[in-house]
């Protein structure tokens, strides 16, 4: 019997641990580089800012950081955002500026959310939450965010 309550407390103390050694880990490094985002911001100014604005606010085009944007796209991937940005921007010129400008201008976008860069170039195929903050596997009102962005008219 003594036995099975120190097995019960000791569950109990490693189940209550678990929350408190996750608030402790320190944050995961990005998966983006401090060149991807120099460089996405400078194909930012020269193709996107013009609709979007230097701060990414939006004026034109939707805002593409702060609360708005992240209630429709922050729980959805990186990998996500770059298909949706590739296929679509600019308006009239889809897929005109190559993979690598799309891939950077994401880094730009994600480290403008809240994302530290790290030592890993970002990918097409990244599952990186846009939200650094995500915790859930809502996916928001993707096809408003679709038509924000510009997605061709079936």
């Amino acid at each position: 019997m003594r036995l099975s309550r120190w097995r019960v407390g000791l569950a109990v103390l490693t189940v209550a641990a678990i929350p408190l050694a996750a608030a402790v880990q320190p944050p995961v490094s990005g998966s983006y580089t401090d060149v991807q985002v120099a460089t996405g911001r400078a194909a930012y100014d020269q193709s996107c800012a013009e609709c979007h604005l230097d701060n990414l606010r939006g004026g034109f085009g939707p805002p593409l950081v702060g609360p708005n944007f992240l209630n429709v796209w922050g729980a959805r991937t990186a990998g996500a955002l770059f298909e949706q940005v590739r296929s679509t921007m600019p308006p009239g010129a889809e897929a005109s500026l190559g993979n690598a400008a799309y891939l950077n201008i994401v880094a730009h976008i994600l480290q403008a959310n809240g994302h530290v860069d790290g030592t890993e170039p970002l990918r097409a195929d990244a599952i990186l939450l846009i939200d650094p903050d995500a915790t859930t596997d809502s996916h928001g009102d993707v096809q408003a965010a679709d038509r924000q962005l510009g997605a061709p008219s079936a």
